[in-house]
């Protein structure tokens, strides 16, 4: 068996400190990942499109930011979307349109305390009463 120096099982011991083979793997994917995100994030924040819907748009494309302004490969990130997500525009600027993105919806009608208590009480009491005639039969009018 080989002998190894001081320098290499001074090495060893630290990589051997940072985990095991798999859990450096996942470490390393985790921080590509984390990186991947904060690249999309100030893309969409440079070029003012909508992160959730970029995010799904450049997967596998080279992104950077300089300055104030993003792009893809060597092509500002305009340029590119006009060439090439065209059907998605509207989505990818949807938060910069001016126009809500939020859905429409029917406003709460408020009910009166009173009436909430009468409908809550009504169904307990049925229930009630259909436990009763379940366990009991129905009632025969016979007070015992």
């Amino acid at each position: 068996m080989p002998e190894i120096s001081a320098e290499e099982l001074e090495q060893f011991n630290k990589f051997k400190a940072m985990g095991t083979p798999d859990e450096v793997e996942n470490a390393l994917n985790e921080r590509n990942t984390l990186a991947r995100q904060t690249l999309v994030s100030q893309v969409a924040q440079v070029s003012g499109f909508e992160p959730v819907v970029l995010d799904k748009l450049v997967d596998g494309l080279e992104l950077k930011v300089e300055g104030d302004k993003a792009f893809v490969g060597d092509k500002p990130i305009d340029e590119y979307a006009n060439e090439n997500w065209s059907a998605f525009l509207p989505a990818l600027k949807a938060a910069n349109s001016g126009g809500s993105t939020k859905q429409q919806t029917v406003p709460f009608v408020r009910q009166p305390v009173k009436a909430v208590e009468q409908t809550a009480a009504s169904a307990v009491a049925k229930e009630n009463v259909d436990y009763i005639k379940r366990t009991y039969g129905p009632p025969t009018g016979q007070v015992h």
